[in-house]
């Protein structure tokens, strides 16, 4: 039984990424929410349906809540924040994800390159030099 959800799960997250592709986003939403009601370890499901929602914004942050080492909710995130020119959002986001999730270098990489682009060149700095070790392995 649990084995057939979790299949049900997938195959119903593959048919909402063919919804995706074709521009039906509602009906990949359904498809995705319910494939994390059958699969709820899955937080890529719910994230996938958030992005496929009307909502982005408020499903990641959902998605983000629930599933706090979910690194692709947060880089979905700040991309939307970052193409709606909300700086102070994306740093926010950023921010968020290094605390969580504090040995990812191209963390402080996007995080930098915000904050040069909102004239805090002195984090944009402090942020290089994490990102520069991080890379190095240091």
């Amino acid at each position: 039984d649990s084995l057939d959800d979790l299949s049900r799960a997938a195959a119903l997250a593959a048919r909402g990424q063919n919804m995706v592709m074709d521009g039906r986003n509602s009906a990949a939403e359904t498809d995705f929410r319910e494939a994390a009601k059958l699969n709820p370890a899955r937080g890529d499901y719910l994230r996938r349906a958030a992005l496929a929602s009307a909502d982005p914004v408020a499903g990641l942050e959902e998605t983000i809540r629930r599933f706090p080492l979910d690194e692709q909710a947060y880089w979905d995130l700040a991309d939307i924040y970052r193409k709606e020119g909300k700086f102070a959002k994306v740093i926010s986001v950023m921010r968020r994800m290094a605390r969580v999730i504090p040995i990812q270098p191209d963390i402080y990489k996007l995080l930098g390159d915000i904050q040069t682009a909102a004239g805090h060149s002195r984090d944009a700095a402090v942020n290089a030099q994490i990102y520069d070790a991080l890379s190095r392995g240091v």
